[in-house]
């Protein structure tokens, strides 16, 4: 009886995973749940990956506030502090954080855990450069394009980043919020392509992981959340960050 624990014992253990990737996630939770199953799909071999997802009890107003006017960063610091603090605690060696508005934070979270936390804007960026792209029409929440996230980043790679006038980027802030919620995919996905046509750009960011939920990838769009899965699933699978270069 001994030996035969003793073997289940060791089977066991030959089982546990060397890479554990911790979701730093529910912004918004249709997207964070879709990033986990995306990288599970994408990352399953001989046996699926371990994942662990921490999903924020955002209040839901203070969360549209946030995503308009910046309003409540406090709240948000918080609940991301306890987030990863979290996740590291539980055994994670890697953590991602599948949305773009709150890597604003990301360089006081990445200083405050002791495992690998890419930043999805490099990530972003490192693929724009890839596709030899000079010029790109960046959508994403007003919060985004007021932090210049994507700006600071990829000017620095000599790519400009065009956003929306006032009037449209209102109309995305509404789109965003409305996936978190009861949004009209069709009527979101037309008002998106009129935005495209009418700032005469043709390769276009989907620089908020909600917005992948209505307007797919292809060789003239790329889709931030993609971008991070492709790269979680590339180190996962013994390829190595690819994104150790300095922007």
């Amino acid at each position: 009886m001994n030996k035969l624990h003793k073997v289940q014992s060791t089977d066991v253990e030959n089982e546990i995973p060397t890479e554990i990737v911790g979701i730093l996630g529910g912004l918004g939770p249709e997207t964070s749940s879709k990033f986990m199953a995306d990288l599970i799909s994408m990352a399953t071999t001989d046996r699926r990956p371990a994942v662990c997802h921490w999903n924020l009890p955002l209040n839901l107003k203070k969360e549209q506030e946030f995503i308009a006017t910046g309003a409540h960063k406090d709240h948000y610091r918080l609940l991301l502090t306890h987030g990863a603090r979290a996740l590291e605690k539980a055994g994670c060696t890697r953590l991602v954080m599948p949305c773009n508005t709150v890597h604003e934070f990301h360089d006081e979270l990445r200083r405050i855990v002791a495992v690998p936390f890419p930043n999805l804007i490099e990530v972003v960026a490192h693929e724009i450069q890839r596709r030899c792209w000079g010029t790109v029409l960046l959508l994403a929440t007003s919060r985004t394009i007021q932090t210049c996230l994507y700006q600071r980043v990829l000017s620095k790679l000599g790519i400009e980043a065009v956003v929306p006038d006032v009037g449209d980027q209102k109309k995305v802030d509404l789109l965003v919020q409305g996936l978190l919620g009861d949004g009209d995919v069709e009527q979101s996905e037309k008002l998106l392509s009129e935005m495209v046509d009418f700032a005469g750009v043709d390769n276009v960011v989907l620089g908020c992981t909600d917005l992948q939920l209505v307007f797919h990838p292809s060789e003239k769009v790329i889709d931030s959340m993609q971008c991070l899965v492709n790269d979680t699933v590339n180190v996962l699978l013994g390829g190595g960050q690819r994104t150790g270069y300095k922007v």
